[in-house]
Formats: C-alpha cells, structure tokens, sequence
C-alpha cells in the first residue's frame, strides 16, 4: 500500500515525481510497506476508487492476529456489489 494513488511504472532507480520534489521510490514507499510486513498480522487491499488519471486506489485493511477469516469476510461484503454471482 502506499500513500497515494497507483504511480506509474519506474525504471531502474528512477526518482519519483511528489509535487516539486524527486524523491526515491524505496523511501515513498518503504514507510509505508515495512511496518505492515513485520508485525505478522492479517492484512488485505480493497480497491475503493480511481484517481483522476484512471489509475486505481486502494485501502490497505489490518486485523489481529488469527482474525484472516473475519478480515476475509469483511472483504466479501465489500466486493460483492462488484461481482456476478
């Protein structure tokens, strides 16, 4: 998950564009993905909308530990309204 809508695509180390600043990706990002991966708990993404250049937008769900079933039940209701079932 990161802290803006999708970024584009970026080649081999390639700053990335935050208004007037370059900044790199592993430190726009980082922040954000190392937190998430080291405390172990059930985690999901749920896509919620798109930004103003087509490109998808996320939120990034956490629940206790040993709660995945319930996370993944939540996700269902979310997505159903989605779906063709």
């Amino acid at each position: 998950m990161s802290p803006s809508a999708a970024i584009r695509r970026q080649f081999g180390g390639r700053r990335l564009k935050n208004g007037d600043q370059r900044i790199e990706y592993s430190r726009y990002l980082g922040s954000y993905l190392c937190p998430t991966a080291v405390i172990g708990t059930p985690a999901l993404t749920l896509p919620i909308g798109f930004s103003e250049l087509g490109l998808p937008i996320g939120v990034q769900i956490h629940a206790r530990s040993g709660a995945d079933y319930d996370l993944l039940a939540m996700a269902k209701v979310h997505l159903e309204k989605y779906t063709f079932a």
